[in-house]
Order: C-alpha cells, then sequence, then structure tokens
C-alpha cells in the first residue's frame, strides 16, 4: 500500500472563480496568504452567510492559491477570463494528487487519442484504481465518494475543459501564458488536454 495520502478534501464548492480572484487581489497586496485569509475572514471578503462557511471556504481557496507562484498570481488577475479558469484549474491540480493524477492520466490521454467523451464511470474506475494501491482511498464511504465525484466534474466543467454534454474541451492558451508555464512549471502542460507544447515538455507523452 502507499503510505502517501491523497488530500480529499475538494467537496466544498467547485472553481471558486469569483472568490479566488477576490483572494488573489488581497494577497497582492498583503503577499502573506496567512495575512490574507485573515483579512477574508475579518472582513466576510466572501459574503459568506455563516463564519464556519467563510473559514472552510476561505481555507479551500487560499490552500488552492498557495500552490501559485507570485508571477502565476499576479497573471491571474490580469489575465482573460478563459485563461483566469486555466490558472485556477492548474492550482487545483497541485493541491489536490488525485485530480492532478486524474488530469494527466485519463484526460489528457484521452483527448489524445481522440476519445473525448468523460464520464463518471471514469471517474469511479480511476478511483478504484488508485484505491487499490492506497489505504486512505479504500476508507472513503460511499456518500463521501459520491460528493467528490460531483465536485470534481463541477470544477472541470467551470474550468471550460468539459462541455455541457460530457466531452473533453481543450484549452485557449495565449502566448503569454505559454510563457508564464515555460518559465513556473513546464511539466504543469500535463494538467491540461491539449497538443500544446512547452519547453522540453510535449502534452503527448508521460506526466510525471
Amino acid at each position: 500500500m502507499n503510505k502517501k495520502k491523497y488530500k480529499m478534501s475538494f467537496t466544498t464548492g467547485g472553481l471558486f472563480f469569483n472568490e479566488s480572484l477576490k483572494a488573489a487581489e488581497i494577497y497582492s497586496r498583503l503577499r502573506d496568504w496567512e495575512a490574507a485569509r485573515g483579512e477574508i475572514e475579518d472582513k466576510n471578503t466572501l459574503q459568506a452567510n455563516r463564519a464556519s462557511t467563510l473559514k472552510r471556504v476561505s481555507l479551500e481557496i487560499c490552500s488552492r492559491l498557495k500552490t501559485l507562484a507570485d508571477k502565476e498570481v499576479e497573471y491571474l488577475l490580469t489575465a482573460c477570463p478563459h485563461e483566469q479558469r486555466l490558472i485556477l484549474w492548474l492550482a487545483v491540480c497541485r493541491r489536490y494528487r488525485f485530480i492532478g493524477q486524474f488530469a494527466a492520466e485519463i484526460i489528457r490521454e484521452r483527448f489524445l487519442s481522440m476519445r473525448y467523451e468523460l464520464a463518471a464511470e471514469d471517474f469511479d474506475a480511476f478511483f478504484n484504481l488508485k484505491a487499490q494501491w492506497n489505504d486512505g482511498l479504500e476508507k472513503i464511504k460511499p456518500a463521501t465518494r459520491a460528493k467528490l465525484r460531483q465536485v470534481f466534474f463541477k470544477i472541470i466543467r467551470e474550468a471550460e475543459l468539459m462541455a455541457p454534454a460530457g466531452d473533453i474541451m481543450p484549452p485557449i492558451f495565449s502566448r503569454g501564458l505559454i510563457e508564464l508555464l515555460s518559465e513556473t512549471a513546464p511539466a504543469d502542460i500535463f494538467y491540461f488536454p491539449t497538443h500544446e507544447k512547452i519547453g522540453g515538455f510535449e502534452s503527448g507523452r508521460g506526466a510525471a
């Protein structure tokens, strides 16, 4: 069994597009994620109805955004909405190894094989495969697993990488985003269903 547990705390919300932009703006000013989270909660920047919800969502958002380099945060704040969603997807994949592996091993490979349909059964099959080698996944209850699947598909649709009908959608990268990823994390191209090449990495072969 693999003793390295997967973080599987993405049962809250979805991509958190607007909320993440607000959090990124605060971080850009303070340059400290703990301070940014403190301001978010003190001022209820996310306009949550309950203090417990505010704390849970602010923790989730900041834990994702903390995976981004400062240059990536700055790009997030100035990019077009489509690329903002791609950067938030990147943060999700970095935060959650399970999602990152699913993106690289299933979504990307499915796209490159020109099999564009993605269904709930694909998530379940991947979950079962990983659970064979990870006792943490084995212990997840069916109801929680169903919630994880629901939220995952919500995230990927909100990231504009999956159409409402279920087909995988390739992202549109600007030259600016390609250059940014070339500098910060070339291998992360594997998280996207694309034929784009970045540095010495090409989306058509193997993921880290």
